[in-house]
C-alpha cells in the first residue's frame, strides 16, 4: 500500500475491480483544475498514451493529458493557479521516479534542497488534513480539493488538521529524517483521488537544473573543434558542476 510518504506494501492488494460513477466524475474534476483531460483506469499504457500525458500516474491509474495532445506542464487558466513552491530554494535534488506498477517502487515525488531550520509555506490554499508523525518523521498533508492533495515531509508543523492555510502561509519548518544529513531536503508529494503524480508539473520552472547520476551524459561542442564531445555532468547540492568530457 501507498502511505504518505510514498513507501510501498509490496503485500498490499491492489484497488477493488469497478470505478465508481463519482470517483470518475472527481477524477475528471481534479484533471480539468491541472489544466489536462483525464485518462480512464483500464486505458492503455502504451508510449503514443504516455506521451500525451502531461502529468504521468503510476500504471494506468491517473494521467493528464493537455487541450493539444501535447505533454506539458498544465496551462494557466482563470480560476486556478499552480502550486507555488515551498521552500526558498527551488533546487530538485531528486526527481520524481515514476514506479513501473502502481504498487511497485519509485519515488513518489521532489526532493527539494532545504536544510533543517527552513521555513515550509502551503503550496496552494486548502485545508490540512494531517499534521503528525508517519514512521517516525513528521508530515503535513494539506487537501486542496477536487482530489488534490499535497505530501510535506518532514515538517515540523505549526499547523493542526482542520486549519484552512493560503497559498504560501507557513505550514512549520524542516526537520531532518527523508535526506541524509550532507545534503538535506524537503519531500513534496502530489496525490489526485489518492494517486501518486509527478508534482513539477504542478510548480513554475525550478531555479537550478535537476540533479543527474554521475554518469548522465550530455552532448556539446569542443572547444575550438567543432566536433561533437560526450560530457558526464554531476550536479552537486550547491549546484556546482562538475563536468568530465571525452
Amino acid at each position: 500500500m501507498v502511505g504518505p510518504l510514498g513507501s510501498v506494501d509490496s503485500a498490499a492488494p491492489g484497488p477493488a475491480a469497478g470505478t465508481s460513477t463519482r470517483f470518475e466524475d472527481r477524477r475528471w474534476a481534479a484533471a480539468s483544475r491541472l489544466g489536462g483531460t483525464p485518462r480512464r483506469a483500464g486505458t492503455s499504457t502504451g508510449s503514443d498514451t504516455r506521451g500525451r500525458l502531461g502529468v504521468p500516474g503510476p500504471g494506468g491509474v491517473v494521467g493528464l493529458a493537455s487541450a493539444s495532445g501535447r505533454a506539458g506542464k498544465p496551462r494557466s487558466t482563470k480560476g486556478r493557479s499552480r502550486w507555488s513552491w515551498p521552500t526558498p530554494r527551488h533546487v530538485v535534488q531528486r526527481p520524481w521516479e515514476r514506479p513501473a506498477t502502481e504498487y511497485g517502487p519509485g519515488h513518489r515525488g521532489l526532493d527539494v534542497a532545504a536544510g533543517p531550520g527552513t521555513p515550509v509555506t502551503a503550496p496552494d490554499a486548502g485545508t490540512v488534513t494531517f499534521a503528525g508523525p508517519v514512521g517516525g518523521r513528521p508530515v503535513v498533508t494539506i487537501d486542496h480539493g477536487d482530489g488534490l492533495v499535497s505530501t510535506l515531509d518532514p515538517v515540523r508543523p505549526s499547523v493542526r488538521e482542520g486549519d484552512h492555510v493560503d497559498r504560501g502561509r507557513s505550514i512549520g519548518v524542516v526537520t531532518s529524517g527523508h535526506c541524509p544529513a550532507a545534503t538535506p531536503c524537503l519531500h513534496l508529494g502530489a496525490r489526485v483521488d489518492g494517486s501518486y503524480v509527478d508534482p513539477l508539473p504542478l510548480l513554475p520552472p525550478p531555479a537550478w537544473p535537476v540533479l543527474l547520476p554521475e554518469d548522465a551524459l550530455t552532448v556539446g561542442v569542443g572547444a575550438g573543434t567543432g566536433q561533437a564531445r560526450g560530457c558526464a555532468v554531476r550536479y552537486t547540492s550547491r549546484n556546482r558542476a562538475d563536468e568530465t568530457c571525452v
